[in-house]
């Protein structure tokens, strides 16, 4: 297989970002758990209220439009380096460290689980 490839620099990209979100410090790690925790469990009471296809549909949309947030964030800050909208980023022992994320991720995000919920609901599943 050719690491050099689009493929070794995807799996490149993907094993970076998987270690800057376990090691980031924006939030405590409590909240990080919360967060997983509260996400199985809409999803399983959509699950239980909507069924697989309703939220199959609420997943697959969620996911994408979270994945387009994701990468354009990782673009603006330059891999999380730069401060880039309510990105922000200070040096610390010479090495720069993200301090904060805001408003507009967070924004994002409900705007997005809103239209993945729409979406589940207006597609023609029976």
């Amino acid at each position: 297989m050719n690491r050099g490839g689009v493929l070794g620099r995807l799996a490149g990209g993907l094993v970076y970002d998987a270690r800057f979100v376990r090691g980031h410090r924006l939030q405590p790690g409590w909240y990080k758990a919360l967060k997983v925790v509260l996400l199985v469990a809409v999803v399983g009471v959509y699950l239980v209220l909507f069924g697989p296809a309703r939220t199959a549909v609420l997943v697959a949309v969620f996911l994408a439009l979270c994945l387009v947030l994701h990468v354009v964030y990782r673009a603006g800050t330059r891999r999380f380096t730069t401060t880039w909208l309510d990105f922000r980023v200070e040096e610390r022992d010479g090495t720069m460290t993200p301090v904060s994320i805001g408003k507009v991720y967070y924004s994002a995000i409900a705007v997005f689980a809103l239209i993945a919920f729409a979406s589940s609901q207006l597609v023609g599943l029976e």
